[in-house]
């Protein structure tokens, strides 16, 4: 951005993951049908009921076509067998690996960030980021694993451009500044006040308020850590490290 490229656009494919068809992607990948039978695709796998336990009768759920333990509302295993499964490990992997192919149809006009199945197209006219925005967004509706829907964000010259919940900004001096979406600081500043209310309450055991205070921290520094390339980051760790602190002892 900060050598020309202020036309963007984000493009992300609308439930990536269950819309990948099991037996085209079979076809897609270098490894045996069987490995992608019975540990890549949802269809095959034994599902557990997680937070629907509560309402089903059984534990986990057999493969597609078997009716045993299927107490689960229709639609929602319905809905589960569709595609790779979201909770893998392989999974992003796989989307990455896949959406490769539609990414190398794109025109070298500009730089393509991608991640997932998110995608940030940046160029220095905004004719050359439209072609390769349109160019990108055919290659993903007519892809060989099945019709993938894109959905696009357009970022105009001036704009603060967000992808993968950062804030990208061009200040006037030409650098980037760059911070977590607003959105992800208001869910941020939600939890940990939710946190410290709870350190605050002069009822708590001394062994309850020392699990509490750690929890809190191991968030603080989480989070932290996941935007460590925002702009005095280390300085928002240490404000909140010092409220749950002080929140700590002020209790006590």
């Amino acid at each position: 951005m900060s050598t020309g490229p202020v036309w963007a656009v984000e493009i992300d494919v609308v439930d990536c993951y269950p819309s990948f068809d099991g037996k085209k992607l079979k076809d897609l990948l270098p490894i045996p049908k069987e490995v992608s039978e019975h540990v890549l695709i949802s269809e095959h796998l034994n599902l557990k009921g997680g937070n629907l336990a509560g309402i089903t009768k059984s534990g986990p759920f057999g493969p597609a076509g078997n009716p045993e333990g299927s107490t689960t509302p229709e639609g929602t295993l319905a809905a589960a067998r569709r595609g790779i499964p979201q909770g893998s490990a392989a999974s992003p992997f796989i989307a990455e690996t896949i959406l490769a192919i539609a990414l190398r149809e794109v025109p070298k006009l500009g730089d393509i960030v991608a991640y997932g199945d998110n995608c940030l197209l940046l160029a220095k006219k905004e004719s050359d980021m439209v072609t390769m925005m349109q160019t990108l967004e055919t290659a993903l509706k007519a892809h060989p694993v099945g019709l993938l829907t894109p959905k696009r964000k357009l970022f105009h010259p001036g704009q603060p451009v967000e992808f993968l919940g950062h804030r990208l900004t061009l200040q006037s001096s030409g650098k980037i500044r760059v911070e977590p979406s607003q959105k992800n600081w208001e869910k941020f500043e939600r939890k940990i006040k939710r946190q410290l209310n709870r350190l605050k309450y002069e009822k708590l055991s001394a062994a309850k308020r020392l699990r509490e205070q750690k929890k809190a921290k191991r968030y603080v520094r989480s989070w932290m850590a996941a935007f460590c390339l925002c702009d005095g980051i280390g300085l928002h760790e240490k404000h909140w490290l010092k409220r749950i602190a002080h929140a700590s002892s002020s209790a006590a």
